[in-house]
């Protein structure tokens, strides 16, 4: 549900840009390292880390995952992102060993949120610009 901020309304989107970049920050990243990464692996990695996080919002100890090769690498970096944004450490690839400011903490809720919404984006992107249309999208606005 949108937040009412004076006479603006401020969507979930908008109100979360900081975690869907963070997020989109660690996939680039490992396309950075990686040149074949391909949409595929990236959504196959966005597709382990919801049941993770699904899991975890129910309360549940989510199974381990049974991804390989650069798809675990991607599902690796955006868990440790989301694990940072959950206020439970610091990923590697975040340059400064910085906490959350207090109360910038994310829910497992809202964590799911920013997850599906990447994934919705990278399939959209995926099919209208092919293999890696979404990695070529995405690696535009996030450096």
């Amino acid at each position: 549900m949108p937040e009412t901020k004076g006479e603006l309304t401020v969507g979930w989107d908008e109100k979360h840009i900081d975690v869907l970049q963070n997020i989109e920050f660690a996939i680039v990243s490992v396309f950075a390292e990686h040149a074949d990464l391909g949409d595929r692996e990236v959504m196959h990695a966005l597709d382990a880390a919801v049941v993770h996080y699904r899991a975890v919002e129910r309360g549940h100890v989510p199974t381990p995952h049974r991804i390989t090769g650069n798809a675990a690498e991607v599902f690796d970096r955006i868990c440790a992102t989301c694990e940072y944004r959950l206020g439970r450490g610091s990923p590697e690839h975040i340059e400064s060993e910085q906490r959350l400011p207090p109360g910038a903490e994310k829910t497992a809720e809202e964590i799911l949120f920013c997850l599906r919404k990447i994934r919705k984006s990278a399939e959209r992107w995926s099919n209208q610009a092919g293999r890696q249309g979404y990695l070529q999208f995405i690696r535009q606005y996030v450096r």
